[in-house]
């Protein structure tokens, strides 16, 4: 399988759609996180409620300010996508993520937009920043994903 050094998000009305580089080549294939809650009851056991499992990713993003290559995105349009706030919106906060390997997947950026300045510059093409993004998968994690997190065909 072709594995990729960035990933592409383009936003609910593929009005907007970038690459961006990720510090490192095969990153993550998602965080498989399985949606549960537990509770004592009043006579001593547990209640424990299971719900759906999501993928989660936490990439290091290599943005530039001013970029040269028109197919990445730059550090505004990184943020850009971070604004995304509104479900009902257009753009809604929905944005398609595709994975160092291809993959494509519904997510939302969650928490902060942690960026870290690399360079003496703060704008211009030799103004580079990591910023550090959470994404959570929207839709339930498929059985067919699993194969593939696990290595798999």
């Amino acid at each position: 399988m072709a594995e990729y050094s960035y990933l592409i998000l383009t936003n609910s009305t593929g009005t907007l759609s970038k690459r961006f580089r990720v510090i490192a080549e095969g990153y993550d294939n998602g965080l498989p996180e399985k949606t549960v809650s537990a509770s004592k009851t009043v006579g001593g056991g547990l209640d424990v409620s299971q719900g759906a499992i999501y993928l989660s990713w936490s990439p290091i993003i290599r943005v530039l300010h001013t970029e040269t290559d028109s197919n990445y995105g730059t550090l505004d349009e990184l943020e850009t996508f971070f604004r995304y706030n509104n479900p009902n919106g257009s753009p809604s906060d929905k944005i398609t993520l595709i994975d160092h390997q291809g993959r494509s997947y519904i997510v939302i950026m969650l928490g902060d937009f942690r960026k870290s300045l690399l360079t003496a510059r703060i704008e211009g093409t030799l103004a580079l920043y990591y910023v550090k993004l959470r994404l959570q998968q929207v839709y339930l994690y498929e059985r067919s994903q699993k194969s593939a997190y696990l290595g798999g065909a």
